[in-house]
């Protein structure tokens, strides 16, 4: 038995978890959670998550607050909705990557990330810390069917 790994998967990692305040755990489980959805399921939450997304968007983002469309249409049908938003280019984030940025969020909240620039120039963005741990969870999900957990080496 690897105790050392029961130990920081038990002890440690929850202990510096709530010492953080981090969620990474909490939503790596609701991530494993989702697996089980039949594809009815599934639909509806991306359906739901999209509608949130867009409605963000068109509410605190400057670049798509010009968007002509309506909360109540972007609920009824996200997927249609889309289609109404402009076609986003990396070019375009790279020219004004603030108008792409949530107005409500304090600057000092943000994480300046980038890509890796295996296409040419490094694409430059911000995550906010729920973003940041909702990858990270994503990233545990992944690693989880290798039996891969917070506690391996």
């Amino acid at each position: 038995m690897d105790f050392v790994r029961l130990f920081i998967e038990k002890i440690l990692y929850p202990l510096m978890e709530k010492r953080r305040g981090n969620r990474v755990r909490e939503n790596t489980l609701s991530l494993k959670e989702s697996e089980k959805y039949t594809a009815a399921q599934l639909k509806e939450y991306q359906s739901e998550r999209l509608s949130e997304l867009l409605v963000e968007c068109v509410k605190n983002v400057p670049k798509y607050q010009g968007v002509a469309i309506s909360e109540k249409d972007i609920l009824y049908n996200p997927y249609e909705a889309l289609k109404k938003f402009p076609v986003t280019k990396k070019s375009d984030v790279v020219k004004d990557k603030e108008s792409f940025v949530n107005k409500t969020y304090a600057r000092s909240s943000l994480i300046e990330n980038n890509t890796g620039g295996s296409t040419g120039e490094p694409l430059r963005f911000y995550m906010d810390r729920k973003a940041v741990e909702q990858y990270e969870a994503a990233r545990f999900r992944g690693l989880s069917w290798y039996d891969i957990s917070f506690g391996s080496r």
